[in-house]
Order: structure tokens, then C-alpha cells, then sequence
């Protein structure tokens, strides 16, 4: 990632149901941070150009430089120049990473896994979503 040209060369991707105007990259993912996203999938992301645009909450892939590439919820805080990332998996604690050590911001579009996951139960699903919903309300006090 220190190197922008070999970052730049990196291949776009296209399938039938992205846009052909946008730009489109395919990053592989590892971690059980992002239920119910398996790990060994690849993320699709939209690159974004212009960061105002990205949504609290909205799911991201993050390249960082010390961090390298992360896939995770983004909440951006121009105000602190710092953006949060929070897993969706309750056992891994969101995190701040300063706005000056991310290279690239692209937003989910879809992923693309060879594994076919369990679906979840619905005290499972409460239970998570329940956690999302007190990380995200912790999140918004603090701002």
C-alpha cells in the first residue's frame, strides 16, 4: 500500500448488476469480524471519491496504511478526522482509526463467498442486533 501506482493498477471488476459508470474492486477477506460473512469471501466495493458522501453506519472496505484492508461498518467524524469501525460480530470491539491513515474508502456493493453459511436463528439475529444497536448508541453519545 506505500506504493500508489501498483494500487492504481490494480484491476476493476465488472459483473452484470454493477453499474458500468462506477468503479468496482474485489477485495479477499479474512476474520470472523463480519458475520454473516464468511471469511475467504470476496467483498465488492464502490470506490468513493468524495468521503462526505459515505453514510454512518454504511458498510465499508478500508484500506489502511497500517492496517491494510478491512472490512467493517464506518462511522465518519470529520469534526475529529477520525473514522470508527465496528464489526458485526459482538465479540470484537469498534475501533478509531484517524482519517489521515486511510488510503481508500470503497463501499459494499455485494460479496462472493464458495461457502453457502447456516442461516442464523432468530435469538441469535436479536442478540446481535441488539449489540450493533448499543455500539452504534455508545458511538453517537460520544460525538
Amino acid at each position: 500500500y506505500a506504493d500508489p501506482e501498483y494500487i492504481s493498477s490494480l484491476p476493476h471488476i465488472s459483473l452484470p448488476f454493477l453499474s458500468s459508470q462506477r468503479k468496482y474492486r474485489a477485495f479477499p477477506i479474512t476474520g470472523d469480524s463480519m458475520p454473516p460473512v464468511p471469511s475467504g469471501s470476496y467483498v465488492v466495493g464502490e470506490y468513493v471519491v468524495d468521503w462526505h458522501g459515505v453514510k454512518d453506519g454504511e458498510y465499508a472496505i478500508v484500506v489502511t496504511k497500517d492496517e491494510g484492508i478491512v472490512f467493517k461498518r464506518v462511522y465518519m467524524d470529520f469534526e475529529r478526522g477520525v473514522v470508527q469501525l465496528v464489526s458485526t460480530s459482538p465479540l470484537y470491539e469498534p475501533y478509531v482509526v484517524s482519517m489521515e491513515d486511510i488510503l481508500e474508502i470503497w463501499t459494499f456493493s455485494c460479496y462472493i463467498s464458495r461457502e453457502i453459511t447456516s442461516s442464523v436463528s432468530g435469538m441469535e439475529q436479536m442478540c446481535e442486533m441488539l449489540s450493533r444497536m448499543q455500539k452504534d448508541i455508545s458511538f453517537l453519545k460520544t460525538r
